[in-house]
């Protein structure tokens, strides 16, 4: 079964935000760990564009997730209003400096960025610390107390 290219590419954007939709809801993740590589490395699209569009997908992913939690009384307005401050204003100052960075810098950036979450996520930095700094890794509570 041959599909035209816009059929294939509006089939696999869907699966791809299907994905990407889901990690996020279910872990909270920002769908770019998923959408960026997919862009590139599926649809064909350059680094630039890959992260472009990530972007613009995150406001309506992001929306969903945030009221599905505000219903579910598992959001606190004031940290989102301060913290949001801070990271528009970085996102513009960002979103100017990746404009002028190479495409291949800024992939190798983004691997970089990604090798390191999953360094993060498979708890490997605590291994590094114990083993190599001598240290105990940081011991973080499961819940934030309440105000």
């Amino acid at each position: 079964m041959n599909l035209g290219p816009e059929l294939s590419v509006f089939l696999f954007s869907l699966v791809i935000g299907f994905g990407a939709g889901m990690l996020s809801g279910t872990m909270g993740v920002g769908g770019g760990i998923i959408m960026v590589p997919a862009a590139v490395l599926i649809l064909g699209y350059g680094q630039h564009i890959g992260q472009g569009i990530s972007l613009a997908v995150m406001i309506p992913t992001t929306l969903a997730g945030a009221i599905t939690h505000y219903r579910m009384k598992n959001l606190k307005l004031r940290p989102v209003f301060l913290i949001a401050i801070g990271a528009v204003a970085a996102g513009l100052l960002a979103s100017t400096l990746a404009q002028q960075l190479s495409q291949s810098t800024l992939q190798r950036v983004f691997s970089l960025w990604v090798l390191y979450s999953a360094i993060r996520a498979w708890g490997i930095n605590d291994w590094i610390t114990q083993r190599f700094f001598r240290r105990e890794p940081v011991e973080h509570a499961e819940e934030v107390p309440e105000e």
